[in-house]
């Protein structure tokens, strides 16, 4: 009968198994991507070491996480030491420059400090932004040493059918807009689309070809629009500015909360009324919902007159009013 050793597992300095960050931790973590998709419970594919991001810097690794949605990006900080408020500014600075959905920061040591943070940014998040912090640890066992990674602070995962998932940006979106959708059908209006990058706007019909309604969430702020698009709707544009003062004062009586905007963006000339989110969370969710589909409604009971006293013309062609999209 062969009798099993058991040998003493002790920890040893992470310095001492990866003395350099650039050249043995990244590499380390890029070959073993599995076991940190194991630790936060998310599949990445397809790194990238040593990204270089325009204005942001040069990131450790860039990935992607699997989706049912789509996939998105997924920044990955790595240090030997102890986490520092440095190499924080760079992960937030890298997920900007990548738009990433998914933040994951690798360090020796985690302080109480920024675990702190990273709940805090989860929790208020409501964009399908998750952050990670893992904690790596180098153990000994005889002549053996392998690494630990263990989370200490992610966020809430989703339950699905094939286990657990991150919430990306597009779930997100998808699962804030669905019972508006449904609510605003129920009030007569026809939502005929999605667009925006990852379906950030949802796309109301009107009667008059490249003009349209639509409302959408984005840098924390709900916004209802009148779209003019394309050159040839520019003139259709000035003519409602000459009454813009009439129109502010109609949009101001919606709510004391209510911002009203004039601008461009593109080849698109807009009136638009925001505010910012209530926050993250189903309550929050619930009470932007209420907001934008009471003055969508109400925006677009102002509005409409003054769009049909510019296409009275009734050689006018109607628009195409198209599919209808969740």
């Amino acid at each position: 009968m062969t009798t099993t050793v058991i040998g003493r597992m002790e920890e040893v300095s992470l310095r001492r198994v990866r003395t350099n960050e650039e050249r043995d931790f990244t590499p380390w973590l890029v070959e073993n991507l599995d076991l940190l998709s194991d630790a936060v419970g998310v599949v990445l594919h397809s790194p990238q070491r040593e990204v270089v991001l325009s204005g942001a810097g040069r990131a450790d690794m860039v990935a992607m996480v699997a989706s049912d949605d789509a996939d998105e990006a997924a920044v990955i900080e790595n240090q030997i030491g102890e986490a520092d408020g440095d190499h924080l500014v760079r992960l937030l600075g890298y997920a900007q420059a990548t738009d990433a959905s998914v933040l994951i920061w690798v360090a020796g040591g985690l302080g109480q400090y920024y675990m702190d943070m990273a709940h805090w940014l989860n929790r208020r998040s409501g964009t399908g932004l998750a952050m990670y912090l893992v904690k790596a640890t180098a153990w000994q066992i005889g002549k053996n040493v392998g690494l630990l990674l263990d989370v200490c602070a992610g966020p809430e995962p989703v339950r699905a059918e094939t286990g657990l998932r991150t919430r990306t940006r597009a779930a997100v979106l998808g699962d804030f807009y669905r019972p508006l959708v449904a609510r605003l059908r129920a009030e007569g209006v026809r939502v005929v689309g999605r667009g925006g990058y990852r379906g950030q706007w949802r796309t109301l019909s009107i009667p008059y070809e490249n003009i349209v309604y639509s409302l959408g969430v984005t840098g924390g702020r709900m916004l209802v629009f009148l779209s003019f698009l394309y050159d040839e709707m520019s003139a259709a544009y000035e003519s409602l500015g000459n009454r813009r003062d009439e129109i502010d004062a109609a949009l101001a009586a919606l709510g004391t909360d209510v911002e009203v905007e004039w601008g461009a963006d593109g080849r698109e000339r807009y009136v638009a009324i925001g505010r910012v989110l209530f926050g993250g969370g189903d309550g929050a969710d619930e009470q932007s919902r209420d907001w934008l589909l009471d003055k969508t409604l109400r925006f677009m009971a102002v509005m409409d007159p003054f769009v049909a006293e510019l296409f009275s013309d009734d050689s006018l062609s109607e628009g195409s009013e198209g599919e209808e999209l969740l």
